[in-house]
């Protein structure tokens, strides 16, 4: 009976221990009426598909190509996911974009097929594993970069889904590649003022920020920029990471007022600052730009630009701060009194 070769391994499947009609009579689904687990199941077929007679080969295919990603899942998500099943479903001609997120999180799957369909994949399967991205290994994150759909995707991003800056993705590899920077836990350990800030953040949960994100890989990290909550976004924004600081202010989630407040903390690299006034968006919100330009951490070269952006009132007050730059502040207080008289 058909019910009772479910357990058959794939060796005998594709052996002459199994006659060549019952053979095909799996591989075309007949089986599924059988009440098989969906594990043996996908097993069995998988094994078929690279049986050497064409047909039972191209029936058990079919079958596959049939069966519904809810009925994949529970297979693809279970720890002992033999390495065929994983195989054949990384194929770039088998990949379903659904059930890649389950794959990839799956420590049984293979990582060098994770790789070559990175290199591979096509249009839906690309997407699919950009926005999974944090579940990539760096080789995989360099195989995605190098996928000849990366161009397009830059010059043409998709309106819907995750929106990455152009060179993002590459600089993610690069920083994979090279040698990992502190963990943001680090980074806050040497900042006592950003310690106490993420401290502060949510104290109600059991495991802080800190100990929660220095578990996070970068590509981790950086998808918890992009998409996170406004918390990790405060927190995340002084991460030792060009890329993670680059993510934050590159989140679709981003708000006027989280600008606001960065462009006033004393404990960001002056690279936030930098790119804070780099973005014409951010700078031209008044409040922004006072903050910034009060802030003793920016950069002399990019806070006198700005000064002549400023009312006399705001020139007036900052001639008279003693925190920020000398430079600064005398020039505010010369444009002052030119534009007093």
């Amino acid at each position: 009976m058909l019910r009772e070769v479910y357990h058959l391994l794939p060796q005998q499947l594709s052996s002459g221990e199994l006659a060549r009609e019952k053979k095909l009579q799996v591989a075309r689904g007949e089986i599924a009426g059988a009440e098989v687990p969906a594990p043996q199941l996908l097993n069995m077929l998988v094994a078929l598909a690279a049986d050497t007679d064409a047909e039972v080969s191209g029936a058990a295919r079919e079958t596959l190509q049939h069966l519904s990603d809810e009925q994949c899942l529970p297979a693809l998500a279970a720890l002992t996911l033999p390495e065929a099943v994983a195989r054949y479903f990384l194929d770039p001609s088998h990949a379903r974009p659904a059930l890649l997120p389950t794959l990839l999180a799956n420590p049984a799957s293979p990582q060098d097929a994770i790789t070559a369909l990175a290199a591979q994949a096509g249009p839906e399967a690309f997407r699919a594993l950009l926005e999974a991205f944090d579940l990539l290994q760096p080789p995989s994150l360099a195989a995605l970069k190098d996928n000849p759909l990366r161009e397009q995707w830059q010059k043409e991003p998709p309106a819907e889904g995750l929106g990455l800056d152009p060179d993002l993705l590459k600089q993610l590899v690069e920083e994979a590649q090279s040698k990992a920077p502190p963990p943001a836990a680090q980074e806050q350990e040497k900042d006592p003022g950003a310690k106490a800030a993420a401290a502060s953040a949510d104290p109600s949960k059991p495991e802080g920020m800190v100990s929660r994100m220095a578990k996070m890989t970068v590509a981790q990290r950086l998808k918890r920029a992009l998409l996170g909550t406004k918390e990790e976004r405060t927190f995340l924004i002084r991460d030792g990471s060009k890329v993670i600081q680059r993510a934050v202010l590159s989140s679709p989630k981003l708000g006027d007022s989280e600008v606001e407040n960065f462009a006033s903390l004393k404990n960001v690299s002056q690279e936030v600052l930098r790119q804070i006034c780099m973005n014409r968006k951010f700078i031209k919100n008044y409040s922004v730009l006072k903050n910034l330009i009060n802030n003793p951490r920016l950069p002399i070269d990019v806070g006198l630009p700005l000064l002549n952006r400023l009312i006399k009132t705001d020139l007036r007050s900052l001639s008279t701060n003693r925190n920020i730059s000398e430079t600064i502040r005398k020039m505010a207080e010369k444009m002052f009194k030119t534009k007093k008289t």
